[in-house]
């Protein structure tokens, strides 16, 4: 068995002084922080060790995951490093891989026979690279992901997947998209002259964190990962846009993006957004959010408040691989949501955690168009 030397190995691990970047300082590196900041962390950092990254589609870090596994590549020393550099995502919560069964529950829904070799994976890849035994483990795909809906593991080489199709949905309504009996569409025609939607956020009357990502320890009484959103989708200051019943089926893998032009009687004040899988029986199970405090919408760095009748835009750029299944009368659809945040719950992927302190009361938010992108 080679010697190694853990001194050496840990000078090239992402820390600094010993530390762990700060989550904030990671936000603004991999996570839509300010351009420049990613290059920046990256400058001092090198890497010469074949690495095997892991997370899970339920977990508050996939699109971090996918970032931080091209920057060990890009700063790769060798090419033995740059050419071992493989990610593995599940479809379950916080660091719950190996609880993958014959029937996955995560969350509320039912996601079929997830299971994967993880602890043979890992002693594969071990074998492999501190016994000098080559079984084959660097041959295996670069990314495996489990695709959602159509519940099943796939190989592929590269993320995003050279074969997409990015695609711009728009949020449109006659600017009465509150709640799910509005009149909100997510269309891929783009709006012409249709008038704002509008939702008051009361911090008295939050709305509430429903699943979601976690980070391994959950509140009492909140449940992580995918569950019905329908009751929180009848709220009127929540904004929903459906699409038409899908009439064949329709894969979303990849970065997710969603544009919002924004103005708010506050000058500050939190959006999330979330996109949502209708079953044909009417359940409506979240595939992504996002979250985000307005002042931060030009970097973690800097603080933009809001000036009221201006327009704000800003994007967040989480990843999801999941299938919505084809339907007839009453078909399976995409929605997209935005609202006003809850305080204090969970922390959506991608954001920060909201807290009382941060919208003020009574505050008034318009979406005048917003533009999601899959």
């Amino acid at each position: 068995m080679p010697g190694c030397n853990y001194t050496s190995a840990r000078a090239r691990l992402p820390v600094e002084a010993g530390r762990c970047l700060h989550p904030r300082r990671l936000e603004a590196a991999v996570g839509g922080g300010p351009a420049g900041v990613h290059e920046q962390h990256a400058a001092g950092h090198v890497a010469d060790t074949p690495a095997l990254f892991l997370d899970s589609w339920h977990d508050y870090g996939p699109a971090d995951t996918f970032a931080l596994a091209e920057l060990w590549r890009k700063n790769a020393t060798s090419e033995r490093t740059r050419d071992n550099v493989f990610v593995v995502v599940a479809p379950t919560t916080h660091c719950v891989y190996a609880q993958d069964r014959e029937q996955t529950i995560v969350g509320q829904r039912d996601l079929g026979d997830a299971r994967f070799d993880f602890y043979g994976l890992y002693l594969r890849w071990f074998d492999r690279w501190l016994k000098g035994i080559d079984n084959g483990v660097t041959r295996m795909p670069k990314v495996q992901i489990f695709v959602m809906g159509k519940n099943q593991w796939r190989g592929e080489e590269e993320w995003p997947l050279r074969r997409t199709r990015f695609t711009k949905f728009y949020l449109r309504s006659d600017g009465r998209a509150q709640s799910r009996t509005g009149t909100g569409v997510l269309s891929i025609e783009p709006p012409r002259r249709e008038p704002s939607d509008t939702f008051e956020y009361d911090p008295a009357r939050p709305v509430a964190s429903v699943g979601g990502p976690d980070f391994g320890t959950p509140l009492p009484g909140l449940i992580a990962g995918a569950v019905d959103q329908s009751e929180v989708e009848m709220r009127h200051d929540v904004l929903v846009y459906t699409t038409a019943p899908l009439e064949k089926g329709l894969e979303v893998t990849g970065p997710l993006e969603a544009v919002l032009f924004v103005s708010s009687s506050a000058p500050d004040t939190d959006f999330t957004a979330k996109l949502v899988d209708v079953f044909p029986d009417g359940r409506a199970f979240n595939v992504q959010e996002g979250i985000l405090r307005a002042r931060y919408r030009d970097g973690f760095d800097k603080k933009a408040f809001m000036r009221e009748a201006s327009i704000a835009s800003r994007a967040a750029s989480p990843s999801r691989a999941t299938s919505s299944g084809p339907g007839t009368a009453s078909a399976s659809r995409s929605r997209a949501a935005t609202s006003p945040a809850s305080t204090g719950t969970s922390t959506p992927a991608g954001g920060t955690t909201t807290r009382p302190d941060g919208p003020w009361p009574g505050t008034r938010s318009t979406t005048p168009r917003g533009a999601p992108r899959t």
